[in-house]
């Protein structure tokens, strides 16, 4: 189990690395008024020249007159595979109680970013970069909101204010990037404050979900020792991400020059692939949490199918003595089974 505070601590340097090289120091080759990458291979295509504030590190128009970044654009994609498998492969415990539907949210907007990020690479015009960074901050606030909530079984009032002043910063900070100049002070001060808000909240997130792993294990050995499965893998995926999106940028022209038979893309394959991955395991992990706080005493027991190291997925059985206990049941359960019974849908609950 991975201390809360290391988590802080390895979070932080990472993203107070990244978001410095984001506003203030993304080397000259990336910016997009920059000849440099031009010189070394960028194309013109259909879009025209880049617009956004950074011209990442995949060459313009190489594979394709009408997709910018075709591998940026591509791997994008898999945000929105990621959710729906999340969704269809859940979609019976998704339906547990009211509270669930924010589970739901947090795959739509993770679906979102994937669209964002398809239309920013394949285009790099700025409203589309806003497109893949405003969705950030939304499945963000959504993963915090749900750790703020996470002791409660039914909608609280704090909940609910907490909640409401996250949606209404994000239609401020929406409205406010979609309708002011790209370069205006108000707008680099919202888009400023979008980054730092999305930094800290990232870091919330993880410290609340191994905080969340000790309170689990309280109640259910078993239960906490598959959220700390799955967090450390959606910990160590997000970490990888975050140093291959830092040497894409401090360290593309090398990339570019090394000797190899195809770009060796960090931005693609690592940043677009790690954290897409690491929003799953975190999100299996709240599910397991979400299962031992509503599902209490041994009726139903939680269990996470590693049959794939990769997509690891969390089932919901329900014991024999459950179902003795429910006579009006046991049409549903009575061919069956014991406690290798499979998952149960929302009529079983």
């Amino acid at each position: 189990m991975i201390n809360p505070n290391t988590v802080v601590c390895v979070l932080l340097v990472l993203m107070v690395t990244a978001s410095t090289i984001f506003f203030f120091a993304v080397p000259d080759s990336l910016q997009n008024d920059s000849e440099s990458l031009t010189k070394q291979g960028n194309k013109e295509g259909y879009w025209g020249p880049p617009t956004s504030e950074i011209d990442w590190c995949e060459l313009n128009y190489i594979h394709s007159y009408f997709v910018t970044e075709v591998f940026n654009s591509g791997t994008s994609i898999y945000y929105v595979f990621i959710a729906l498998y999340a969704f269809f492969k859940h979609r019976e415990i998704l339906k547990m109680d009211i509270t669930s539907l924010r589970f739901q949210v947090m795959l739509l907007m993770l679906a979102i970013v994937g669209c964002g990020s398809v239309a920013f690479h394949g285009t790099l015009r700025y409203h589309m970069q806003l497109l893949d960074e405003i969705p950030m901050i939304y499945l963000i606030l959504t993963s915090a909101w749900i750790l703020t909530n996470r002791r409660t079984t039914e909608p609280t009032r704090g909940g609910l204010i907490i909640g409401g002043i996250y949606i209404g910063a994000c239609l401020l900070l929406t409205v406010v990037l979609l309708t002011t100049p790209q370069h205006s002070n108000i707008h680099n001060f919202f888009r400023g404050s979008g980054v730092v808000t999305f930094v800290v909240h990232l870091i919330y997130t993880f410290y609340c979900s191994s905080l969340a792993i000790t309170e689990v294990s309280k109640t259910d050995a078993m239960a906490a020792a598959h959220m700390s499965n799955l967090f450390v893998k959606g910990f160590l995926s997000i970490c990888i991400a975050l140093v291959c999106w830092i040497s894409d940028n401090m360290f593309c022209e090398t990339l570019l020059g090394l000797p190899l038979p195809i770009f060796v893309n960090l931005h693609a394959w690592g940043w677009h692939i790690g954290t897409a991955q690491s929003v799953y395991y975190m999100f299996c992990a709240l599910l397991v949490q979400r299962i031992n706080i509503i599902r209490t005493g041994d009726s139903h027991t939680c269990v996470v199918d590693n049959t794939s190291s990769i997509f690891s997925v969390v089932k919901l059985k329900r014991n024999r003595s459950d179902l003795l206990l429910k006579p009006g049941q046991h049409g549903q359960g009575s061919s069956g089974t014991s406690n290798q019974s499979p998952i149960i849908g929302p009529d079983g609950f």
